[in-house]
């Protein structure tokens, strides 16, 4: 039966991800991924022309899906330091959720060195990290957070939680413990006056 294009397309980009979660990358071929879906290997490329096309579209849909939501968040009326806790609770639900699919996609464009990928990657790491600066700028202004912070600093120590978490979910996913995480994390952080 075929499938309209943008479901075989999430069927494609969801067996992929299934693939390298579970067995690494070597093993995710176009032949696998066709496998797993069961249809043929030649219905995969009449949606993409390659497999290097299908990470940029999963890169694509991170970048809409958790941008997206961030920058959801950063326009909320509310104090900084309730952004900020949304923030990290957003962005440490959606690698839970997505099972570390940003260590993934680097991981695929770091093996094959693909520039392509990683400009991707990057934008999505600047455009959080940019969140977050724009979070404390506001913070500091409102008396919330401690006018001496590095926001450089921090922010890049808050972009080490994701990566961190994702690690965690690759290599101990029975023993990671997400109670509470966003909030256990913030208090860590030690930034409010």
């Amino acid at each position: 039966m075929k499938q309209k294009t943008e479901i075989r397309k999430e069927q494609i980009k969801e067996a992929v991800l299934r693939i390298v979660y579970h067995d690494g990358l070597k093993k995710c071929t176009t032949k696998r991924v066709a496998e797993e879906i069961g249809i043929t290997e030649a219905a995969i490329f009449r949606h993409y022309p390659s497999k290097k096309e299908i990470f940029l579209d999963i890169i694509q849909d991170v970048e809409n899906q958790l941008l997206g939501a961030l920058k959801e968040i950063f326009e909320e009326p509310l104090p900084s330091d309730q952004k900020l806790q949304k923030l990290m609770c957003r962005t440490i639900s959606f690698n839970i959720e997505n099972k570390g699919i940003n260590i993934l996609m680097l991981s695929e464009a770091a093996v094959n060195n693909d520039q392509d990928l990683k400009s991707k990657l990057h934008k999505i790491f600047i455009g959080q990290r940019d969140i977050i600066e724009k979070v404390l700028i506001d913070g500091v202004r409102e008396g919330v957070f401690d006018k001496n912070i590095d926001y450089k600093a921090f922010s890049l120590v808050y972009m080490g939680i994701p990566v961190a978490i994702n690690v965690e979910l690759l290599l101990n996913p029975e023993n990671i413990d997400i109670s509470n995480l966003c909030n256990r994390l913030l208090g860590l952080l030690c930034i409010k006056k």
